[in-house]
């Protein structure tokens, strides 16, 4: 097996990565809101929900990430780092 990708390759998972970083940050945000949530999973993933979870996500969330990320995905060299702020 090469370690190097087919350029269609290397696109499938820049796009993975992407959406998974995007979803990663909303699951996380999400469950430190304090809402108590119930949702079913997706045993039949259609078009993004690739992570079969069912929640929606918050726009303001998805900008704040996407800002934050500038435009760059993690990668096994450069971690993802999310920080939360707790108001009490």
């Amino acid at each position: 097996m090469s370690g190097i990708l087919a350029p269609q390759e290397q696109k499938d998972l820049q796009k993975f990565l992407k959406f998974l970083s995007l979803k990663t940050v909303q699951v996380i945000v999400q469950s430190r809101l304090g809402d108590k949530v119930h949702t079913r999973s997706k045993p039949n993933a259609m078009g993004q929900d690739w992570f079969n979870l069912a929640i929606d996500d918050i726009p303001e969330i998805t900008d704040e990430t996407k800002k934050a990320m500038s435009g760059r995905l993690t990668s096994v060299d450069v971690p993802m780092c999310i920080e939360i702020s707790l108001k009490t």
